[in-house]
């Protein structure tokens, strides 16, 4: 769809961190669906028993050219 993600690395160790690189393309549907206040939510699945999945969200106010 319009929001796609990428992780620059996909196996962590306890304490370590990477980047999680999003991409937001409201052209992408080629009409008018994807514009005005819009939130995206971002879903990262773990292995942590404590933190199954944590999400991070991005909001934008997409206008038309």
């Amino acid at each position: 769809g319009c929001t796609t993600a990428s992780v620059e690395k996909k196996q962590l160790s306890a304490y370590e961190s990477t980047i999680i690189n999003v991409s937001f393309n409201p052209a992408v549907h080629g009409d008018d669906t994807d514009l005005g206040q819009l939130t995206r939510t971002i879903y990262v699945d773990t292995d942590n028993p404590d933190f199954g999945q944590v999400t991070a969200s991005i909001t934008a106010n997409v206008v038309k050219p």
